[in-house]
């Protein structure tokens, strides 16, 4: 109940504010786990992308978002649960883990930070969670996000802010003496679809 009305104020507030569109939800499947891996230039993006999904998404959120007011609230309703950053969160990576096995979405942040959508350097959280649980791995693009709520800024500016949902990759199982080789093939392959749907937008 309490996930459903932060939803539903998120939306209104979206819509209303940033005049929210969403495109290709058709690329989410209807069941199962995925992993959802999108751009990061903003505070707006976890709400973004979590709003722009047909089914709940969990996804993991640096701790420091948590503490900011209202944003912090906002993002544990919608189903975020906070990471510490460069410590290998081990809880944190089981618990994605599990959700997926449990046919949930899992969405992830792969730049690791807030960073330019010109700046695509793709730590490997995303393609490892997608090749470990092994089900879609779905890239995502928030457009507008960094205009409306850029770094720097202390307060959003009502821009229009879209989602576009690319198709699923297949992401094998990693081999184990191959491991870092698969996984920067992986993380090519996200980088490059990210790109494909982040040139979507228009400014």
């Amino acid at each position: 109940m309490f996930y459903r009305f932060i939803l539903w104020l998120m939306r209104i507030f979206f819509l209303l504010y940033f005049r929210f569109w969403v495109e290709g939800r058709e690329n989410i499947p209807r069941t199962g786990g995925a992993v959802i891996a999108a751009n990061h230039a903003s505070y707006l993006d976890p709400p973004a992308v979590g709003i722009a999904m047909p089914r709940k998404l969990n996804f993991m959120a640096k701790e420091e978002l948590f503490r900011i007011p209202f944003l912090g609230y906002m993002i544990k309703g919608l189903g975020a649960f906070p990471v510490r950053r460069a410590t290998g969160d081990r809880a944190a990576l089981n618990r994605a883990l599990q959700l997926l096995a449990d046919g949930q979405l899992m969405g992830i942040f792969p730049q690791g930070r807030r960073a330019s959508n010109r700046e695509l350097a793709l730590r490997g959280g995303a393609v490892f969670l997608a090749s470990k649980a092994q089900v879609p791995l779905i890239p995502v693009a928030v457009l507008g996000s960094d205009r409306a709520w850029g770094m720097g800024r202390k307060f959003p500016l009502p821009k229009r802010v879209r989602v576009v949902i690319g198709k699923p990759i297949r992401v094998p199982p990693f081999e184990a003496n191959r491991r870092q080789e698969q996984m920067a093939q992986a993380n090519a392959l996200l980088s490059d679809a990210l790109r494909e749907l982040l040139q979507q937008d228009k400014g």
